[in-house]
């Protein structure tokens, strides 16, 4: 019986913050704003992944225009098309860039 291995993954340090959202346009700016806002320390590098649950409204053009410039970090809009929180969480930790993740809810900041 074969067995396949699975590569090992590099460590990076750091904290992805993960906010899924279906057709939240109307929360996004307040969320967004409150994450833009935190204090970080300058070397911990850290980045915002917001997943676009299958949203009938325009929750990824105002995710985009929503981020200041400059950015404190990073902002990553994807879409996951598969209907639901779970398709939604596991595309967001998918597209995680860091070892540390945290859930944010886009009406729970």
């Amino acid at each position: 019986m074969a067995t396949a291995r699975l590569p090992v993954a590099m460590s990076r340090p750091g904290v992805s913050l993960l906010v899924c959202t279906h057709n939240g346009a109307r929360r996004l700016r307040p969320t967004l704003a409150h994450l833009a806002a935190q204090r970080v320390a300058p070397t911990l590098p850290w980045e915002v992944v917001l997943v676009d649950n299958a949203s009938t409204d325009d929750s990824a053009a105002v995710a985009r225009a929503s981020w200041p410039e400059p950015a404190p970090a990073p902002l990553r809009v994807v879409t996951e098309p598969r209907l639901g929180i779970g398709h939604a969480r596991l595309r967001a930790v998918e597209t995680a860039t860091y070892d540390v993740v945290g859930f944010v809810d886009d009406d729970n900041w």
